[in-house]
């Protein structure tokens, strides 16, 4: 046995809140020498508080209510401050308010009343640029600065001394070479500014002297302010609400979060949460005896009104303890009660001597004067909140220091004077009192040279709370420490080639940071020559590690400022002026005008971990390591364990009595002698005092195969140390395990990350087990039994040896929440398992969704280290931008409550290579988990590291309550696998390779604040404790105490009863939950106790009941009953499980509710299976339901699949359902639609059978009577039609044919038609033909389409055209096509003799004349028309039409020769979609259209008209080609050539495409100017519309834009009547016109103008329709225009409403469903902004990192070839729409949670082409395998090289949804060895917009 004791002051031992600050307090005076830097205070820093500056007794906190942006008159700022102001005077007469101006107008009178008013007005710059510091131009923004500056000065009466960043409150504007070299400086009118307001300030929950409640009692919780810090912005400091010093030289004054800006971002314009928070930051500041100001603008963001609420609350809530001041205010104050009267600043803009420090080391600033005028110390006592005075003994000039020499920790001073004599004073508590000691051994040092700094720093190097003095200059290098006897000089000087100070005493560009988080101070240093850092060892070696270093060449500004993440940009410029650099939260970042619109977020940053340079190869003390965590915002880590306590740990799980049990994986990568020898461990770690710290190493078992897994059970423990798993027992006592009884054995010895792994408890008392991606065939020792895994995980029940497969297949990391959702993930994929295996095998016979769901895939990572991949295929991403995830390991969930209101509901999972801890918040879709990064982690992590060692394996939730995070602490991760060749020898031969096989350490993290649970024993426990244990809210106790109540005796079990009733109680829902599965594994489950369940409040307890209780349905009615009521229960897992556990009924009102269930779900892939699922225990009943519900495609495939899952059975269930359905109603009730459709069906399956229709007699008479009853509802009429047909063949023909009459609803006509003419009864359709006159177009249509499918009948039609001229005369020309080619001779030679043959064999001859009008102008309004009347029927163009033929929108190729010959000779070129097809079937029929979509089971033709008919492959006889075109020839007959010639004016410029939008739900997003043109928006329909709601979103306030006429259609293309309209809220129009303009039918433009500074509008637009009861599917908005630099429209939303209510705005609108646009643009602007023809580019593709992609392999279809538009890809649209993925390409890309690689080609439209790089493996015959996803029918794509069709035309089949993915392939592309380009070119859109979605190209061989 091992044991090894710690001492409790091991160093491990920390506690690490991250919080940035000085190292000690030894440095905390050091910004007096980092000038320029605002960003250095914290909540630790001394503070400034109130009472020390206003000079009016009882002031606890001062707001400066700071609003932005006037110019001009001022008039708007005028009426928008006026209410302000109002309130303002009602507290002291004032109306302090500070306006940052841009350009405001002198002498307007409204200068002076606002100064009159108490108003400051302050300085914003003349032209608000955004950052300052943008596109190399400094001189630009010098003189926008100075010069706005300097008209502020010329406003009579005014004095402005403050300045505002523009921007500053969302985006990374100030900047420390802004402060330094513009506002240090005096404009050419010698003005210059003494305050600012620029520095963001947010309060957080880690503040101990704020009130808890302000974040307890808020939604957001810890986040109440921080939320409103938007992705990238670095611009704020965190709890120091004080006024502070920048550079010596400007006020700061602190604005506070949130902002207008930023909240109408986060929650909308004028939202109530903003104007709370609002409030409470005012609040926290008075607590805190604060200063801040508050960022607003008078615009549309906040409504004054809101303003003045705020400050109502601040004067009702703290009265006289507040101040309202302006800047102007607080900079007079400051002077006058501060320091006695010496500004920062003197009276030519220089220093005035004046300095703010914390003398006497109390926490509160002091001030120093040292100028001409004063020498005076002025001490704040904080008890007496007075100032004491002291003479100061010297002036304050560059020569002076400050630090602190004595462990007093109160400042010294040292200086050498004008003769070259050092002083030196010490503060002693009351005075400044001089100290000899302090200028010993200091000869030849000289704190300025010629008045110039003279390199001199007090810097507290080692950490030990005491200065050393540097020495610093181009010539003189040392370090001095202080002792007895003076200074002593070390042995060592700063870094060569680095220095404090110039030769002319200049910053030389030398920073101090502690970059290793040892705690000591590391050096910075870049200049325009070179940079370099260096870490710091000790005071006898200094900073001997090298960090990153390297020369340049150039100076490293402008264009040449570095991208490189291994370098960095100067700190000094060359010509010695400050950069714009500073640190702080662990990363050294830059702004200026070289990052300033140009880079991300306008910085560029280096983490500390990218600044250790090849300092990161080597291993940190623990403590080091601790201090390089960097937790999530309010977070703690601390060190739990680390070696030699703990060595490579890869799981953690504790036992009942509380110690910690850990995985060893100390043979990591290839065994310990790098061949394989085993070296896996299990300890136990144990707390022995009880710190919640382990303190005792007890060796459990070793030698074992790469343990990856332990998991305590019974008296031992299981470890998985594939190929086995064992269970491990110490039977002596001694604390090491020696039984070892192999359980199961067999799992795939894969490289070692790649084995079985992970032992957890689900909720129904199995442990699941990861495949770990190697499979095998597990065997359990116990029962024999094998299983091969394949792609599956297991679960296993060790104690009898039971195991099952369970779906996979997972790599590492497979979890569970409290509710039974499993997460799971292969690398950098992850899934939630949405199907667990034992519920698919219940049911063979159903087709299952996918089992896994994706939820996130290659995501970008922010890790602050330097990520230490030895992947050979590894490129490091430029500086500042993400990394992205390729390790991702240990998904799970948080399991207990501490995380309550600081963090959503999230998974995460470790990320070692990149040295962090990932989170994703969830949401849910139905049952589908999603997720996404958290906002507030934007570009951070949860939880990470700057040590590159770190290396996070298992997370768990502790009993405690904090997240643990093992970490195996290694320098290499990767497996040799991945490692090239050459340098995997190197490492193994230098010990690299396993470098930090003996180190490891464990993590905790959790909330600061947080009071964590105590410890628990729950080893002491009987079973009535351990059953009331299950009522606790942390899941370890919950699992823990679970597992061992199934390991007691059935006796024993039962005593553990009571207590788990009592849970059911509990207040935590997940107790609850689980004390169901206890009692349910016990076999305690009773009725009463699951009717507890059910009836619970939450939808997790609720969905455990029915997963666990479904056994006692049957003997208990009610039960069941309630699992029936929840089928509609409001949350999709809990309906989900009701499906499933409704398979143990055998209650028939359980099988039809399913069948209702199934119907109403069939759309919900994951609830339609569960429900089919449960339909083979009661298939009678669930049958019964589907057939009854109303025929659609719906319905009919569900009874198809019902009946094909019942088999051979079908025919004997049909008799006996048929009965029941056809009995005789009772009481004289009606047969109902439903009995009619479901009769219908089953005499349908039951073929020409007479058995079948016997069994109907009484359904049959009152079918009759029902299809003349006009006062029955038609939906019953209609039904009973087709249910006659199939009852009685030919025997209802009077009755049908009496329904042909004008008041006959023409549905019901067309449904007799149909059914009349099912069978060849010749006389039936004579007599049809007969009265042909007397049809409407529908009846027609019917009539004419029956016959010619049925070539008996098809001879009946020729025999009445021969008869009958008009019925000649009346087909159209693609139905006299029909006839003219059909398969029949006779009848071919009968048309052609009928019909006149065809109407022109020679197409050359009839395009020969007709080519003279492709010459001529037509007239594009008679073309409109034209179209309408001859192309319509089969095309869709600028909104009217069918879509059955190609989309003419979406032609690249507008020539009129190209349109001509389409439409005179269609065969020429004929597209594959569009070929005509004939087919025959079973029952006779004959069928002819374009094949509009395949499946396995049937062909679907789309005829001439636009009807669909899907007929099953087997009842298809034959399926031919025509070799001809859907669309007819002929129209030379019905279109001359004068008409010719405005038609192809029309089609040439009609309906050109624009950029589509996204689509999210009703409403369209994403518009800008590129969509302005109109609107064709389609929807699902909806019945009985009786108004129309459209919802727009512009972007701000004072923007336009216009609309032009507003139409309503019902069918598609019936135009209805809007006869009324209104608008809330109400706009400003820019002309005269009304709204009743907008659908009047005219076409003058209607104009919305959002007034300036009031609300955003118009909001909602609410039109009337005319009455009547219309089938509404779809709006034309026919002209969308102004998307210019004067406004943006944003989004259109879109409803429908069915009330009838008078007034518009009081209706109930429903957002309208399956919403679809195309966007048309204008064809005059069109034509008038076409593009001049650009020269090609230049140059050849790259490929996709550097290597062609493999063939046979997968391409990713986002990795296309790299190189410009043109050369490597064509996009139509330039901006790069969807993820932030290759964002520096046009392509759009699409995030897809289901993609390989988590994104996809998306946006996609015809013409645009994409270039991939290949390399073929050999000559050979491929397969191309491709997931593609559209909403409706995509379009068309193909494969070529060098121009070669390598695929033909490929079809994106509507795949259920954008978000759903289906693969389509090819196959019998033939390609030969060697690198090709393959190009893959879009084609054509489909009815979709788009060509469609591709995730991927997978090649593979066919053999």
């Amino acid at each position: 046995m091992t044991r090894i004791a710690l001492s409790l002051t091991t160093a491990v031992f920390l506690s690490f809140c991250v919080s940035p600050a000085w190292t000690a307090e030894g440095n905390r005076l050091v910004y007096l020498d980092e000038p320029n830097n605002p960003w250095q205070f914290d909540r630790r820093s001394p503070k400034l508080i109130t009472p020390q500056w206003i000079g009016e007794k009882g002031v606890q906190g001062v707001a400066v209510l700071a609003i932005d942006d006037m110019s001009g008159d001022g008039q708007n700022f005028r009426n928008y401050l006026s209410p302000i102001i109002d309130r303002l005077k009602l507290i002291d007469g004032r109306g302090p308010v500070s306006i940052t101006c841009n350009r405001p107008d002198p002498t307007h009178t409204n200068m002076q009343w606002l100064l009159g008013q108490g108003v400051s007005l302050e300085t914003h710059t003349l032209s608000h640029p955004c950052p300052l510091l943008h596109r190399l131009d400094f001189a630009r923004a010098a003189t926008d600065y100075h010069r706005c500056v300097d008209l502020l000065a010329t406003i009579p009466n005014n004095r402005s001394v403050g300045f505002r960043f523009p921007c500053m409150d969302g985006q990374n504007t100030p900047s420390p070479r802004a402060y330094a070299e513009i506002m240090n400086g005096v404009s050419e009118m010698g003005n210059f500014m003494s305050s600012s307001t620029s520095v963001g300030m947010v309060f957080t929950p880690t503040d101990r002297e704020l009130p808890r409640s302000i974040f307890e009692g808020d939604p957001a919780g810890g986040k109440r302010f921080s939320k409103y810090l938007m992705n990238g912005f670095v611009n704020y400091i965190e709890d120091y609400p004080y006024p502070f010093t920048v550079g010596n030289m400007i006020w700061e004054i602190p604005f506070v979060y949130p902002n207008d800006y930023t909240g109408q971002a986060l929650n909308g314009a004028q939202n109530p949460v903003m104007i709370a928070d609002f409030k409470v930051a005012v609040d926290a500041t008075v607590a805190k005896q604060g200063a801040v100001s508050l960022c607003f603008h008078a615009g549309g963001w906040m409504r004054n009104d809101q303003m003045v609420e705020i400050v109502d609350h601040a004067d009702r809530s703290h009265g006289k303890k507040v101040k309202f001041l302006t800047m102007r205010e607080v900079d007079e104050r400051m002077v006058e009660n501060m320091l006695a009267g010496h500004s920062l600043r003197n009276a030519k803009g220089g220093d005035n001597g004046v300095r703010i420090l914390d003398i006497d080391g109390d926490g509160y600033m002091d001030v120093v004067i040292g100028n001409p005028g004063a020498k005076l110390c002025r001490i704040w006592d904080p008890e007496k909140e007075f100032w004491q005075e002291a003479p100061f003994p010297t002036l304050v000039t560059p020569a002076l220091r400050f630090g602190i020499l004595d462990k007093s920790g109160r400042a010294a001073a040292i200086e050498t004077n004008e003769h070259g004599v050092t002083r030196a004073w010490r503060f002693d508590g009351r005075a400044w009192v001089a100290d000899q000691s302090l200028g010993k051994g200091l000869a030849g040092v000289a704190t300025h040279r010629k008045g110039a700094d003279g390199g001199v720093r007090l810097r507290d190097l080692d950490d030990d709370g005491i200065c050393e003095l540097i020495v610093g200059t181009p010539t003189q290098s040392a370090i001095y420490r202080l002792g007895k006897n003076g200074w002593q000089k070390l042995p060592f000087g700063i870094p060569e080639g680095s220095s404090l100070v110039t030769q002319s005493g200049g910053d030389a560009g030398l920073r101090f940071a502690d970059i290793d988080d040892d705690g000591r101070q590391d050096v910075i240093f870049s200049n325009g020559e070179h940079y370099g850092t260096w870490m710091f060892d000790s005071l006898k070696t200094g900073w001997s590690r090298t960090g990153l270093h390297g020369r340049r060449q150039g100076d490293g500004v402008g264009e040449q400022h570095t991208r490189d993440r291994n370098a960095l940009a100067p700190i000094v410029r060359k010509d010695g002026t400050n950069n714009g650099a500073w640190i702080k939260r662990g990363h050294l970042y830059w702004q200026n005008e070289d990052t300033g619109a140009i880079m991300p977020h306008h910085i560029d940053q280096r983490s500390f971990g990218e600044l250790l340079g090849e300092q990161v190869n080597q291993p940190r003390p623990a403590s080091s390591s601790l201090r390089a965590m960097q937790a999530r915002s309010g977070f703690r880590v601390e060190l739990v364990a680390a070696e030699p306590l703990v060595m490579d740990p890869v799981d953690v799980a504790w036992g009942p009595d509380g110690r910690l049990w850990v995985a060893e994986m100390a043979d990591y990568p290839m065994g310990l002698d790098h061949k394989g020898k085993p070296g896996g461990r299990i300890v136990a770690l144990t707390d022995t005092d009880g710190d919640g710290r382990y303190d005792k190493r007890t060796l459990f078992a070793d030698g074992l195969e790469t343990a990856n897994t332990v998991l305590p059970w019974r008296d031992g423990v299981l470890a998985i140390a594939p190929p086995n798993i064992w269970f491990l027992r110490d039977t002596t006592g001694d604390g090491k395990s020696n039984l070892r009884v192999l359980l199961y054995e067999g799992f795939g010895r894969g490289n070692e990350q790649h084995r079985g792994n992970g032992l957890v408890w689900g909720l129904d008392g199995w442990l699941y087990v990861s495949n770990g991606d190697s499979g095998g065939t597990i065997r359990s020792i116990k029962t024999g039994k094998k299983l091969n895994l394949g792609g599956f995980d297991l679960r296993i029940q060790p104690d009898t040896g039971a195991l099952e497969p369970a779906t996979g297949v997972t790599q590492h990391g497979r979890n569970r929440d409290d509710w039974g959702n499993w997460v799971a993930g292969n690398n950098s994929n992850g899934w939630q398992i949405a199907l667990e295996d034992h519920e698919v095998r219940r049911n063979s016979k159903v087709d299952q969704p996918n089992s896994r769901h994706p939820i996130n895939g290659v995501i970008p990572l922010y890790p602050i280290s330097r990520v230490l991949s030895h992947y050979s295929g590894y490129r490091a991403p430029p500086a500042g931008s993400p990394g992205s995830l390729t390790s991702a390991c240990g998904y799970t969930f948080y399991r207990d409550s501490l995380f309550d209101g600081h963090i959503a509901p999230s998974v995460y999972f470790s990320c070692p290579v990149h040295n962090c801890v990932h989170r994703e918040e969830i949401t849910w879709n139905g049952v589908l988990m999603e997720t996404e990064r958290a906002n507030d982690e934007a570009r951070s992590e949860f939880l990470r590291s700057s040590d590159s060692w770190f290396r996070p394996t298992a997370i768990r939730t502790g009993p405690d309550g904090a997240m643990y995070v093992a970490d195996m602490y290694r320098l290499v991760i990767e497996h040799p696998e991945w490692i090239d060749d050459k340098l995997e020898q190197e490492m193994i031969a230098d010990g690299r390779l396993r470098a930090g096989h003996d180190r490891g350490r464990i993590y905790k993290t959790f909330p600061s604040g947080a009071k964590l649970h105590k410890r628990v024993n729950l080893a002491s426990l009987n079973p009535a404790e351990l059953g009331a244990a299950l009522g606790s809210s942390n899941g370890w106790q919950r699992d823990t105490a679970h597992m061992m109540l199934t390991w007691f005796e059935k006796d024993q079990q039962k005593e553990a009863i009571p207590g788990l009733i009592g849970v059911l109680q509990s207040k935590h829902p997940a107790a609850r939950a689980q004390a169901l599965s206890a009692l349910a594994d016990l076999g305690a489950l009773s009725a009463d106790a699951l009717k507890i369940g059910l009836d619970d409040s939450h939808p997790g307890v609720r969905r455990n009941a029915l997963r666990v209780g479904n056994h006692l349905f049957n003997d208990h009615p009610a039960l069941g009953q309630r699992a029936v009521a929840l089928l509609n229960d409001e949350d999709a897992h809990v309906q989900q499980q009701a499906a499933y556990a409704l398979g143990a009924s055998t209650h028939k009102d359980a099988g039809r509710a399913l069948g209702r269930f199934l119907v109403k779900n069939a759309g919900r892939p994951y609830l339609r299976a569960a429900a089919l699922t449960s339909a083979a225990a009661l298939p009678h009943e669930v049958l019964l339901a589907v057939l009854g519900a109303e025929r659609t495609p719906v319905t009919s495939a569900l009874s198809a699949e019902l009946m094909g899952m019942l088999g051979a059975d079908a025919k004997k269930l049909v008799p006996p359902v048929l009965t029941r359905i056809a009995s005789k109603p009772d009481n004289g009730k009606h047969y109902q639609s439903w009995e009619f459709h479901a009769a219908t069906r089953l005499m349908e399956a039951m073929g020409d059978d007479e058995a079948a229709r016997a069994l109907v007699p009484a359904m049959l008479v009152k079918a009759r009577d029902t299809v003349i009853d006009e006062k029955r509802d038609l939906e019953t009429r209609l039904a009973a039609v087709p249910f006659l047909e199939r009852a009685s063949p030919n025997a209802d023909v009077r009755l049908l044919t009496s329904l042909l009459k004008l008041k006959t609803p023409i549905e019901l006509q067309v449904a007799a038609v149909k059914s009349l003419l099912r069978h060849e009864n010749t006389v039936v359709a004579r007599s049809l033909l007969s009265g042909w006159s007397a049809h409407g177009p529908a009846v027609r249509g019917a009539i004419i389409d029956a016959l010619l499918a049925r070539p008996v009948l098809t001879g009946t039609l020729l025999d009445a055209i021969d008869g009958n001229r008009e019925l000649g005369v009346s087909l159209d020309t693609s139905r006299r096509q029909l006839l003219l080619r059909h398969s029949s001779k006779s009848i071919r030679v009968r048309a052609t003799k009928l019909l006149g043959g065809a109407t022109n064999a020679n197409r050359a001859a009839v395009l020969n004349k007709y080519t003279p009008v492709l010459t001529k102008a037509g007239d594009r309004e008679k073309g409109r028309e034209l179209f309408g009347t001859h192309c319509a029927l089969c095309h869709r163009l600028n909104g009217v039409g069918k879509v059955v033929g190609p989309n003419l929108a979406a032609l690249s190729n507008r020539a009129p020769l190209t349109f001509l010959t389409a439409i005179l000779d269609p065969n020429q070129a004929i597209e594959a979609t569009w070929m005509l097809f004939v087919a025959k079937t079973r029952d006779g029929r004959t069928l002819a259209g374009a094949v509009a979509e395949e499946t396995s089971s049937a062909v679907t033709l789309v005829g001439v008209d636009g009807a669909r008919t899907q007929i099953p492959r087997d009842q298809l006889v034959s399926l031919e080609s025509t070799g001809r075109s859907l669309m007819p020839e002929g129209l030379e007959g019905a279109i001359t050539l004068e008409q010719m010639t405005d038609l192809l004016a029309y089609l040439k410029m009609a309906g050109r495409p624009m950029p589509q939008v996204a689509v999210k739900g009703n409403t369209l997003e994403h518009l800008d100017a590129k969509h302005d043109g109109f609107y064709s928006i389609l929807f699902d329909p909806v019945a009985g519309a009786t108004g129309i709601e459209l919802e727009w979103a512009n972007e701000g306030n004072f923007k336009h834009w216009t609309i032009r006429e507003i139409e309503a259609y019902a069918n598609f293309e019936t135009k209805v009547d809007i006869v009324a309209g209104t608008v809330v809220p109400g706009p400003t129009r820019t002309g005269a016109n009304g709204l009743d303009q907008a659908f009047d039918g005219k076409v003058e433009t209607w104009t919305y103008t959002t007034p300036s500074y009031t609300d955003v509008a118009p909001q909602r637009t609410l039109l009337k329709l005319a009455p009547g009861a219309h089938v509404l599917d779809r709006i034309r908005v026919n002209h969308v225009g102004g998307n210019d630099t004067n406004g943006r429209l944003q989004q259109i939303t879109v409803r429908v409403t069915t009330d009838a209510n008078p007034d518009l705005a009081a209706r109930k609108y429903a957002d309208v469903a399956d919403l679809s646009v195309q966007i048309f643009g204008e064809a005059e602007a069109e034509e008038a902004a076409k593009p001049k023809e650009k020269p090609k580019p230049k140059g050849k593709p790259e490929p996709y990192g550097g290597k062609p992609h493999k063939i046979p392999g997968l391409i990713e279809a986002e990795h296309y070839d790299e190189g410009p538009p043109e050369v490597a890809y064509r996009d139509n649209d330039a901006r790069n729409q969807g993820a932030p993925y290759r964002r520096d390409t046009q392509v759009d890309i699409e995030k897809r949670d289901d993609a390989s690689n988590g994104h996809g080609l998306g946006w996609t439209s015809a013409g645009e082409w994409l270039s991939y790089t290949v390399e073929v493996a050999a000559d050979g015959t491929y397969a191309i395998d491709m997931p593609v996803a559209s909403s409706k029918q995509g379009g068309l794509f193909h494969l070529e090289i060098a121009g070669k069709d390598l695929t033909g035309p490929i079809r994106i089949p509507d795949t259920g949804g954008w978000t759903t993915l289906k693969k389509v392939s090819t196959k019998e592309v033939k390609l030969t060895k060697g690198v090709h380009r393959i190009r893959i070119v879009m084609d054509a859109v489909g009815p979709s917009g788009y060509v469609g979605d591709i995730d991927y190209f997978k090649f593979s061989a066919v053999e």
